[in-house]
């Protein structure tokens, strides 16, 4: 077992529940939810779409919100394994990004002032990526009008903004908040852009977490449904 904080990081290929459940206090700046999940065994690989899908506070977001690094610590059971070593899921906070944050860690400290050019070239000194600012601005869809202006003046752009960044600090895990009926879209643009495409082929791991069955299953490589007694897995 790998103890908490003690390895080098390692690129993701696989990240394996086994029986695993916890309690995780989800937050977006919008919404809220404490939730709890079922126990659940099953194997995430890198470069696939996973979609959640449940009601509001009925596990989806919760289990998103553990893979990313944020579960009640010591409430937990079960394991979590990366690449077959059993971890500390708090560990995984290192390799997630949560969208659409625009606070990140190592780079800023507020979003008043810092913009997404400046978020980029910060990520890229930190990540050693070897790619550029301007192929990921032109990658993640990036408007000339925000890409200079403070991020908390960029409006709904600070989605792709986010991503973009996360994608420079090179993260594995993409983790999205909650989405209803309503701001489902948010994901469907970004596959629609072919963001989404771009991130699985870099061999990153997408978790969306919503009550939109129907949109998971068309976008989504896999889909797990969090039912009132049991957990289902439609493909």
């Amino acid at each position: 077992m790998i103890k908490h904080g003690d390895w080098i990081q390692k690129m993701i290929e696989t990240l394996e529940l086994c029986n695993y459940t916890n309690l995780a206090d989800c937050q977006c700046s919008w919404q809220s939810s404490h939730e709890v999940f079922q126990p659940i065994s099953y194997c995430l690989k890198k470069g696939n779409i996973y979609g959640f899908v449940s009601d509001y506070g009925c596990g989806g977001w919760g289990l998103v919100t553990c893979l990313g690094g944020r579960p009640t610590d010591g409430f937990g059971e079960g394991q979590v394994k990366l690449n077959g070593d059993i971890i500390n899921p708090m560990d995984l906070k290192r390799y997630s990004a949560f969208i659409p944050e625009s606070v990140f860690d190592g780079i800023n400290a507020s979003a008043d002032t810092i913009t997404a050019r400046e978020c980029i070239q910060k990520a890229l000194e930190l990540s050693k990526l070897d790619t550029t600012v301007d192929r990921i601005k032109n990658d993640f869809r990036l408007t000339d009008g925000r890409f200079d202006r403070p991020i908390s003046f960029v409006s709904g752009e600070i989605w792709l903004i986010s991503m973009a960044v996360q994608f420079a600090l090179n993260k594995e895990i993409f983790c999205f908040p909650w989405l209803n009926m309503r701001n489902i879209f948010r994901f469907e643009v970004c596959c629609e852009l072919g963001i989404a495409d771009k991130l699985r082929k870099a061999g990153k791991i997408l978790l969306v977490p919503t009550s939109q069955l129907k949109i998971a299953k068309k976008h989504c490589d896999h889909v797990i449904v969090f039912e009132k007694s049991k957990i289902s897995y439609k493909k």
